[in-house]
């Protein structure tokens, strides 16, 4: 998948919005005790899921490899900023794109209080080394709060060119992963089911959000 290219036309499906709106109204409560704090969005994309939490913390670095997804997202978040000083709105968050991979943040940013995702752990070859870089930069007693595909037969990403990521994955699977990159055991829990019209049909697609801190 060209993410750079698909960029800025990302936040114009529907779908995508909607979703990271009910997915963000899910994760509230998980995140509540956080509030205030100092959070990470990884692989933020254009930041679709950030936006929707910012008015819960008072910093989010949001973090995403794609030249043209941190483009996008900087121009929103200017535009945003530039909106709540406007109407004299809470200023939110203190949002800060940051271009590259969890090997950017050492020594840089961070740590983090909390780090959530949305849609992004899938798109990761190396799945146990990307835990343990999120357990490196999260602080003591916060939470990770990952949102991904339950396991799937390839179908979800049938229409994307080039695709050669993961087909969701086994939560038991994934909590041993987990487990193993230092975190305690891990609290899974339906949050979304998004549906894509494959062959005619609607196919549903659960997502699920693994919460964890660290052991």
């Amino acid at each position: 998948m060209n993410f750079d290219e698909a960029a800025r036309l990302w936040d114009r499906e529907e779908r995508r919005v909607l979703r990271a709106k009910a997915v963000a109204e899910r994760l509230e409560p998980l995140l509540e005790p956080y509030r205030g704090k100092y959070a990470l969005d990884f692989g933020c994309g254009t930041g679709l899921l950030g936006f929707f939490l910012r008015d819960r913390f008072a910093r989010i670095d949001l973090l995403d490899p794609s030249e043209g997804m941190i483009e996008v997202l900087s121009s929103k978040i200017a535009s945003d900023d530039e909106r709540r000083r406007a109407s004299s709105s809470a200023p939110g968050a203190a949002m800060r794109p940051v271009l590259g991979t969890l090997d950017s943040l050492a020594g840089r940013f961070g740590p983090y209080d909390a780090v959530f995702s949305l849609l992004a752990l899938h798109h990761i070859d190396d799945t146990e080394g990307t835990l343990r870089g999120l357990r490196s930069v999260l602080a003591v007693g916060g939470l990770m709060a990952l949102v991904d595909l339950d396991a799937e037969d390839g179908s979800f990403h049938s229409e994307d060119d080039g695709f050669c990521g993961h087909k969701g994955f086994d939560r038991g699977m994934l909590s041993a992963l987990a487990e193993d990159a230092g975190f305690a055991k891990p609290r899974f829990d339906t949050i979304y089911v998004d549906r894509k019209s494959r062959d005619g049909t609607w196919k549903e697609y659960p997502l699920f959000v693994m919460a964890a801190s660290p052991a």
